[in-house]
């Protein structure tokens, strides 16, 4: 489904006042609140649920994202090769969630950052571009946070629940994956969206504010009267909905990703 363009001069505006409407800490407060749940799970991992890596090349980590500021809350399942860099993660969370890629983003857990050297400043991290995600995810139940656009700042919360041998899982025909394999190419696939519910917000809507306002513009009934500035913002929607998820675009998009051949010994 296309997303919404860039607002206008005069729907930023509005935009702009949806996001005032928030506390000024609350994207401060919403940060806080997932780094002590992802290091909560972090203090309950046992050596018991560590992973003996290398993993065969047909074994994928199944991850689960979520959003947990969101209701109804916006979820993915994804199974990814552990030799994938936490930079390709980035990538795979954009196209599986409907994300335009159009922001910084960082990842975080228990005092560790991830992201591009460029993204973070005046912050200690660990380049995204060079780890891999066998590195961080080294224990099922871990959990990472994932934040995009430090503006709006949209929270996330990754969750590493299991290993998948994908020639064995049986997907979803609308993966277009068979065996592991791409239904066309025959290829084995690295990366694949299995499951999800809902849109991502609009890029640049306000934070989670803006987004609830337009959740609530849009469960309006037919022949609703809006005052200018909502209409605007409706307008800027277009078709835009807020339950629309089909795994067939995702994976398209997935089915372009490799391992970087630096990895692949």
């Amino acid at each position: 489904m296309p997303a919404p363009h860039a607002p206008s001069p005069l729907l930023a505006i509005a935009l702009l006042a949806l996001a005032s409407y928030s506390a000024p800490d609350t994207e401060r407060i919403h940060k806080i609140q997932i780094v002590k749940e992802v290091d909560a799970a972090i203090a309950n991992l046992t050596s018991a649920h560590k992973i003996p890596y290398p993993l065969p090349m047909s074994n994928l980590l199944q991850l689960k994202v979520w959003m947990p500021y969101t209701k109804p809350e916006i979820w993915r399942r994804v199974h990814v090769h552990p030799r994938f860099t936490m930079e390709q993660l980035h990538k795979v969370l954009q196209i599986s969630l409907g994300w335009q890629d159009t922001h910084l983003h960082q990842f975080m857990e228990k005092g560790t950052t991830y992201a591009h050297p460029r993204a973070v400043e005046h912050k200690e991290i660990i380049d995204e571009r060079h780890i891999l995600l066998e590195a961080v995810f080294t224990t099922k139940g871990k959990r990472v946070a994932y934040e995009y656009d430090f503006g709006d700042s949209w929270f996330h919360q990754i969750e590493f629940e299991d290993i998948i041998e994908s020639d064995t899982f049986e997907y979803d025909f609308h993966t277009w994956v068979k065996n592991g394999k791409g239904f066309f190419s025959g290829k084995p696939r690295v990366v694949i969206c299995t499951a999800g519910e809902r849109n991502a917000p609009p890029e640049d809507c306000g934070g989670l504010p803006g987004f609830e306002h337009i959740l609530e513009l849009k469960a309006k009934p037919p022949g609703t009267k809006f005052s200018r500035d909502d209409q605007e913002i409706l307008n800027w929607l277009g078709d835009w909905d807020p339950d629309a998820f089909q795994l067939d675009w995702p994976n398209q998009l997935l089915g372009r990703m490799r391992v970087k051949k630096k990895y692949l010994a």
